[in-house]
This record gives structure tokens, C-alpha cells and sequence, in this order.
């Protein structure tokens, strides 16, 4: 995996927590594509009136109807899931914004995760920017009234780590 950072403060430990999080977030999208397009050639075979039962246990049950409209839910599930991405921190104090951007030749979408995390001292930004592999990071603590670097990455690495025990 490609990676960049950068920052108006270095802040290492929390780019580093932000690219794994990209790559986990990456590897999870690329599976979901791989359902996109199987529920995808199950839906047009559906429609050419294939019989696909002796295949797929699920459709012995139903009609060829409530197979077409339980594929497009799938498929329907599938682009909801890859439009989200899966950037989710659960905290109260970390907020997110997603876009997701569909490029007709690459595997995954490309996506821009905002992430405003407020700490005792302020507010940060980051921003994690994915293009294929390539994942950048960047981070903004202009809003922070703490002068000292580390204190600033040391809060905002308390409030990923509660995160991650909820």
C-alpha cells in the first residue's frame, strides 16, 4: 500500500492509526464489490429466465419474481455499504463525513473520510484521501489551543483508543 501524510503538525501515531484504519476500510470495500458483482450476474441471468435453484439453495424456495427483487436488494445493499465505506469510529466526540467517488475501471471507490475529533484542547482534522491502493493522510490542529505537539496527538490517541473499547 502506497502511503503519504502529511500535516501542519506531525503527527505520527495518528497517521499511522488512519492508514491502517484506510487499508482495513480498502480491503472491506473490495470484498463488497466482489458480492456487487456476483449479486449482479445472478440478477441478469434471473432476468434471461435462467433457472438458477439447483445453484443457489436459497431460490428452490421462491418464485422467479421474489428472486429478481431479493437480488436487487442485495445489489441495492451492496452499493449502500461501498457509498458509506467503512470509516466508522464509534465516539460522540469524533465526527465523520464519507464521499465516495465510482470510477468505472477501479476496483474500489475512491474516498475522502473526514474525521473532526474534539479533545480538551480543541478540535482536529483529519482527512484520509484513498485512490487504489494509495491512502494520504492529513491532519489540521489549527483549532487546538495546545502549543505542544504531543499533547495534542495524546489526546486525540485517548479518544481512539476509548473509541475502540466501545
Amino acid at each position: 500500500m502506497n502511503k503519504k501524510h502529511s500535516s501542519h503538525t506531525t503527527m505520527l501515531p495518528v497517521t499511522a492509526f488512519f492508514v491502517r484504519k484506510a487499508e482495513a476500510a480498502l480491503a472491506k470495500a473490495a470484498n463488497r464489490v466482489a458480492d456487487l458483482h456476483f449479486f449482479e450476474q445472478v440478477l441478469a441471468r434471473l432476468k434471461s429466465g435462467e433457472d438458477l435453484s439447483p445453484e443457489l439453495a436459497a431460490f428452490k424456495k421462491v418464485d422467479k419474481k421474489a428472486a429478481i427483487e431479493s437480488t436487487k436488494t442485495l445489489i441495492k445493499r451492496c452499493k449502500d455499504d461501498l457509498t458509506k465505506g467503512y470509516w466508522d469510529i464509534k465516539s460522540k466526540k469524533i465526527t465523520l463525513k464519507v464521499k465516495a467517488e465510482f470510477i468505472k475501471d477501479e476496483l474500489v471507490p475512491r474516498y475522502t473520510a473526514q474525521y473532526r475529533v474534539a479533545i480538551k484542547s480543541g478540535e482536529v482534522v483529519i482527512q484520509v484521501e484513498t485512490a487504489g491502493v494509495t491512502v494520504e493522510v492529513h491532519t489540521n490542529s489549527k483549532k487546538c489551543k495546545a502549543s505542544i505537539v504531543e499533547r495534542v496527538q495524546d489526546q486525540v490517541m485517548k479518544e481512539l483508543v476509548l473509541a475502540g473499547m466501545r
